[in-house]
């Protein structure tokens, strides 16, 4: 459901701003077939893809997720079973991501739950404008950045400046679960 969601506000922006999918496509480094692919529910972005389609687009990464005004805006509650997926297993990157502040509109920050499944060995390295901060909640992530390799374990942090190439990895048998959470200048 949030896949169409976003599919349909990425499209929505992109002909809003009179961009053609080659434009956006061009702008942010991926090919028109892997805009045309997002737009049309055939595969799921990345985070850092969104981050530079939100960039390309004007926008702040949360306006992507579209949701309605909250009453009180200097305080959001996202419940645990309300929490919003963005990438899912089967995905393309072999991790998921759920939303955790999708509520909340014009914040500064976009925090996420990333989860690695065991052994996840996903080639693509991502990279984005902004700087990015993973905490380990449970087992062990393999954490990629450029040309080095960290081992990150429950409780261990990672802050990092997210224009280098990167991404993390499962590694062992329990599923690593991360609190990931983005900042990209305006």
């Amino acid at each position: 459901m949030i896949e169409f969601k976003l599919a349909r506000m990425i499209r929505h922006l992109r002909q809003q701003r009179r961009m053609t999918q080659e434009a956006l496509a061009q702008k942010i480094g991926v090919t028109k077939a892997f805009i045309s692919k997002i737009e049309n529910c055939q595969t799921t972005p990345s985070i850092a893809n969104l981050s530079k389609i939100a960039t390309a687009l004007g926008v702040n990464i949360t306006a992507l997720f579209d949701v309605g005004e909250e009453e009180n805006q200097n305080i959001v509650i996202v419940r645990k079973r309300e929490r919003k997926k963005i990438v899912g297993p089967g995905s393309d990157i072999g991790f998921s991501y759920e939303s955790l502040a999708f509520k909340k509109r014009r914040k500064m920050m976009e925090p996420f739950i990333i989860k690695y499944p065991p052994d996840t060995h996903s080639r693509r390295l991502f990279d984005h404008e902004g700087e990015e901060m993973v905490f380990v909640l449970q087992g062990k992530i393999k954490l990629i950045y450029g040309d080095k390799q960290f081992i990150l374990n429950e409780g261990d942090t990672a802050y990092f400046n997210a224009s280098i190439p990167h991404r993390g990895e499962g590694v062992g048998k329990r599923e690593g679960v991360g609190l990931c959470i983005l900042f990209t200048p305006k």
